[in-house]
């Protein structure tokens, strides 16, 4: 049984085609229609001086992204999934919390709000203006509405826009952000997606806040093409993992200018076991030898993670369709969580 609502007209691909056709179009919206709410996200940080961002899938991906930036900026930031903070919680202290939920009707955030802890400033993000989270809380709320394809690609955009306006609350200037939406380019990926053909598994690998880009590219692998994915931030695959190198592993980097030497290591380590690696770059470098590079520019932080996102959603769909008849349509999850 298919545990998500189609309507006879739509596939689960075209739902999710149709969310990536506006979700540059909705980004920019949501830059513009969330900035007092972002100020007053920006005071509580300013006030409790710690800030704890709390989301489940990819939500928790886009918070991770998010808590790179905001340490940069010299905030003290922590993410966590929802699951784990309802579980093995942090100590009660003042504290500002964001609840990061596409659709604001989670299960966890749902617990989380009764737990009436002392001291923590609530606010939410979410595409869903409706949802009990933005009901029970101050809410940043994306443009559009609430994302219908099961995977997410328009609501993991949109999330990084609304942290973008409390990053440019905080003081970042957040400029690239916008070019990036604005420009909306879509790096071709045909290469990469011809070389992915015969991978049975996937590793996906980053470094800083890229890493959080990593995550949902292998949650994107396990929800549309339904084979083993995993993110390995690059610190962590060096210890041990790399004994499972071999050619017929997927290897997918992210690549900006900031941590390429490290990459670049572990690039190499891959070509010296037979592996061609596939390299999402955001260093603004030329394309090197012995790798498939899909080149987006140069960017960091926030605005980096938001050039990723078309391109590294054209290649899990296109990889997902080599694998998959029935590419976006579930059998065993639905859009929204409601069972722990």
């Amino acid at each position: 049984m298919i545990l998500m609502n189609l309507t006879h007209e739509c596939t689960g691909l075209q739902l999710i085609e149709r969310e990536r056709e506006r979700q540059f179009r909705d980004a920019l919206d949501t830059l513009d229609s969330n900035r007092e709410m972002a100020r007053q996200v920006a005071g509580s940080i300013r006030r409790t001086g710690q800030v704890l961002l709390l989301g489940m899938g990819a939500s928790h991906h886009a918070n991770l992204v998010a808590t790179a930036a905001l340490r940069a900026l010299g905030i003290e930031a922590f993410a966590m999934p929802l699951s784990e903070a309802l579980y093995v919680p942090l100590p009660e202290r003042p504290r500002t919390v964001l609840l990061t939920s596409q659709s604001g009707g989670s299960v966890e955030a749902e617990r989380y709000l009764h737990l009436g802890r002392q001291g923590e400033d609530y606010f939410g993000l979410t595409l869903n203006p409706d949802s009990l989270l933005a009901c029970a809380v101050p809410c940043l709320v994306a443009a559009g509405g609430s994302e219908q394809g099961f995977a997410a690609t328009r609501s993991y955009l949109l999330t990084l826009a609304l942290h973008s306006t409390i990053a440019k609350a905080l003081g970042d200037a957040q400029e690239d952000f916008r070019a990036v939406v604005k420009a909306a380019m879509s790096p071709d990926v045909t290469a990469a997606v011809d070389h992915l053909r015969l991978a049975r598994s996937f590793v996906f690998s980053a470094r800083g806040g890229l890493q959080g880009v990593a995550e949902v590219g292998a949650l994107g692998i396990l929800e549309l093409a339904h084979v083993p994915a995993f993110a390995l931030e690059g610190g962590q695959l060096r210890h041990g993992p790399m004994e499972a190198v071999k050619a017929d592993l997927g290897m997918i980097f992210l690549r900006d200018a900031a941590h390429r030497e490290l990459i670049d290591s572990l690039i190499r380590a891959c070509q010296e076991a037979g592996v061609v690696p596939v390299v999402l770059d955001v260093s603004g470098e030329a394309p090197q030898p012995g790798r498939i590079t899909i080149s987006a520019g140069r960017h960091q932080g926030l605005a980096a993670a938001a050039a990723l996102c078309e391109p590294l959603q054209k290649l899990l769909l296109a990889v997902a369709g080599q694998r998959v008849e029935r590419v976006g349509e579930p059998v065993r999850s639905s859009k929204v969580t409601r069972t722990e």
